[in-house]
């Protein structure tokens, strides 16, 4: 993997376009130009290997009379959620509905599929509170683009792909000078090649496969 900063990011776009000595796009908008084409070169890696490819975890351990936690300040889109039994396993908890926000109150529902969450806003709703109290939470989630502000601010380039921000912004720049892209986009099509071809596995151990979430072990949460 390789590391490049966002003044090391900026100055090869200024070469690629031509535009050294050119004062035409300011550094402000290179580096507008700069954060949106991580984004989407994010976005081609997460569809070829998929949301988890950046996921993140955080965990809530759930107290008396409180169904309701903050999302992490980073937070996306959530991937799945998980309860800790009494195993030390965790298990993959079911979204509810508005409807069924009470069910599952009965103290004799004492097990993992009974307890389910629900997102709502900047908060997760984890119902039925009272079986899952002292119980532990971990939310899986896809976290917002951290963008390139300072000069020394780092993208990780994974062997080069950084290529792809520097092309795609040297694009916009040359495009906004009305200036011809017809060498870059040539380019552009053989690194958008090259990242059909490499980016759609990048764990070559195993084959995907289909997993049926539905069979589950839900077994006794609660002693």
């Amino acid at each position: 993997m390789s590391n490049i900063t966002l003044l090391q990011l900026r100055n090869s776009c200024k070469e690629r376009s031509n535009m050294e000595n050119s004062t035409f796009v300011s550094d402000a908008e290179w580096t507008r130009y700069i954060n949106y084409s991580i984004s989407e070169l994010r976005d081609i890696i997460i569809s070829k290997v998929g949301n988890d490819y950046y996921a993140l975890s955080q965990s809530y351990t759930i107290a008396t009379n409180q169904d309701e936690y903050s999302l992490p300040a980073d937070f996306y889109k959530v991937l799945w959620v998980e309860l800790l039994g009494q195993d030390g396993y965790y298990y993959k908890m079911k979204r509810f509905e508005v409807t069924e926000r009470n069910q599952g109150r009965s103290p004799l529902n004492y097990f993992i599929s009974d307890v389910k969450y629900r997102l709502r806003a900047d908060k997760i709703t984890i119902s039925p509170n009272s079986l899952s109290a002292g119980r532990v939470i971990r939310l899986w989630y896809v976290p917002l683009i951290t963008y390139l502000v300072a000069d020394g601010d780092v993208l990780n380039g994974f062997n080069g792909w950084d290529e792809f921000v520097v092309l795609k912004s040297a694009r916009k720049a040359l495009v906004k000078e009305e200036s011809d892209t017809s060498q870059v986009d040539q380019e552009l099509a053989v690194l958008y090649g090259r990242l059909e071809a490499m980016a759609e596995n990048r764990d070559q151990s195993e084959p995907m496969r289909i997993y049926d979430n539905e069979t589950n072990y839900y077994g006794p949460l609660f002693t």
